[in-house]
């Protein structure tokens, strides 16, 4: 009697189409998922659609430490449908990353880049990244960072008299926003000219734009639908939708600063040409031609508007929480361990006794500073995971990678790795003396990337670190405070951050 009556349901059209949807959408959610298996690479089982997003919640950092310890030096995971190959072997990163460098040439392309960002050194590949990586590089050398110390040093003054209102007035200091309004700072001045003054005013235009930009979450819509439907996000780029990975007022607001930029340096071109920043290396290389349709791809040398624009935006941006970060886990770091913190203060006071002002050259004489910063960022590598792409199938000792496979590197499983840092958790910058150095696989360290596709302005960044803290060392010492959290908690992003803030007081030191 039931089945009579049931019958005629199951063979309507509506039913069977709806059965037969259901089929469908399983097999698309589900039919890049034996790819792993396929290749004999282990990882964690993936749900439909998500793949292994969902583990992303218990934040890159430790997920990928949990996955090293149950599948080894690599592994296989989903990022929704997209196969991602997750590297913590020091072997496998020197032969991708360099001795096949021209397989892995490319980093994994992304949509939502919008008409002007898909000229970023983010997003450029192999020929036009490296002619404008090439027009880019001289800025971080000796020669041009020399030059640009004095205005370093004057915004480490403006840090450290921003500091002693916090001292003086009784308060603890959430050393991140403060240490960010500074990044934002010499990044304003030493690229663009621009004074800036965020460590006056930390509501200033300039860093409310940049936490706009920084608040995109790792699972925001935009990744689900990203990762999830990939074809999809694609569609909505090229069609040139309301998608896009930088929030389109935050950029509007950095390209308006640096075309008027590049409008005041074009009004008065023997006083620009004076100048050694970011902005005046770009528009020396400006290359009108390219800026004429047609000519993408066929002329081969300088850059066009729109990579000046693109990579003038992406130095304002990029350096801004990088290495804010990375000065705020180190006085955390210096804080909790005040041996080392005395040994950093006597290094400063050495060095800096007889002379007037901090220099390149005083930088570069503190060694065990340089060594405390290396293994804050050991410890918190500012990027928990950075990519390469493979252009072509390639058998790395055994381990099979297709090509277009996206291979990723987590910073934290290579940094936390016992086989290379005995007792891991532990801030030991004796891990960076020349002689342990020596003894270590140099491919166990990728704070700052690895290979041609490595962090460009990382030695701008390290003198950004250094002045900023030997200037406030030389006028107080750090202590943790009741606010500080213990462990630190690290936000879920794709970016190493402190969860909450980052809480201190400053000592005024009674030893100068």
């Amino acid at each position: 009697m039931v089945l009579n009556y049931l019958l005629p349901i199951f063979l309507s059209p509506t039913f069977v189409l709806l059965v037969l949807f259901f089929i469908l959408f399983y097999v698309y959610a589900t039919w890049p998922y034996n790819t792993f298996k396929k290749l004999g690479i282990p990882g964690p089982p993936p749900l439909p659609l998500i793949g292994n997003l969902i583990d992303y919640k218990k934040g890159l950092s430790n997920i990928d430490l949990e996955w090293m310890k149950k599948y080894g030096k690599y592994w296989g995971v989903y990022e929704g449908q997209l196969p991602v190959l997750i590297v913590a072997d020091t072997k496998l990163i020197k032969q991708i990353n360099v001795k096949e460098f021209p397989n892995f040439a490319n980093r994994r392309l992304m949509p939502g880049n919008g008409p002007v960002m898909k000229y970023s050194l983010t997003v450029l590949q192999d020929a036009e990244w490296k002619r404008v990586r090439s027009y880019m590089s001289p800025f971080n050398s000796a020669y041009s960072l020399k030059q640009l110390c004095y205005l370093i040093e004057n915004t480490s003054d403006n840090l450290v008299a921003a500091m002693t209102r916090y001292h003086d007035a009784g308060q603890y200091v959430d050393v991140k926003e403060i240490f960010g309004c500074y990044t934002m700072d010499v990044i304003s001045s030493t690229g663009f000219g621009t004074d800036v003054n965020s460590l006056s005013d930390p509501d200033s235009i300039f860093i409310k734009n940049v936490k706009k930009f920084y608040a995109i979450g790792a699972l925001s819509p935009f990744t689900l639908l990203t990762f999830g439907f990939p074809w999809f996000a694609f569609f909505l780029d090229r069609n040139n939708w309301f998608f896009n990975i930088v929030p389109p007022p935050v950029f509007n607001f950095f390209a308006d600063a640096i075309r008027k930029v590049i409008s005041i340096r074009e009004s008065n071109p023997a006083e620009s040409d004076k100048r050694v920043d970011v902005m005046q290396l770009l528009l020396k290389s400006h290359n009108t031609a390219l800026d004429e349709p047609g000519n993408e791809g066929n002329i081969k040398h300088g850059l066009s508007y729109n990579e000046i624009l693109a990579n003038g935006f992406i130095f304002w941006i990029g350096g801004y929480d990088t290495t804010a970060t990375t000065i705020s886990f180190l006085a955390y770091n210096l804080a909790l361990n005040p041996d080392i913190q005395e040994r950093v203060i006597a290094e400063i006071d050495e060095i800096m006794r007889g002379r007037e002002c901090m220099d390149y050259k005083a930088a570069s004489e503190m060694k065990y500073l340089k060594m405390c910063v290396d293994e804050t960022l050991r410890m918190y590598p500012p990027s928990q995971r950075f990519d390469r792409q493979a252009k072509e199938d390639i058998d790395l000792d055994g381990v099979k990678i297709p090509k277009g496979m996206c291979v990723q590197f987590s910073s934290f499983a290579i940094h936390y790795d016992p086989d290379n840092w005995p007792d891991p958790e532990k801030f030991d910058p004796e891990r960076f003396t020349p002689e342990e150095k020596k003894k270590r696989d140099p491919y166990a360290y990728v704070a700052w990337g690895v290979g041609p596709r490595s962090c460009v302005m990382k030695r701008l960044g390290m003198l950004e670190v250094k002045f900023a803290i030997a200037k406030i060392l030389m006028k107080y010492r750090l202590r943790p405070c009741e606010k500080t959290q213990i462990p630190i908690r690290v936000k879920v992003s794709n970016l190493t951050q402190p969860d909450h803030g980052m809480f201190l007081k400053l000592e005024a030191r009674t030893d100068i």
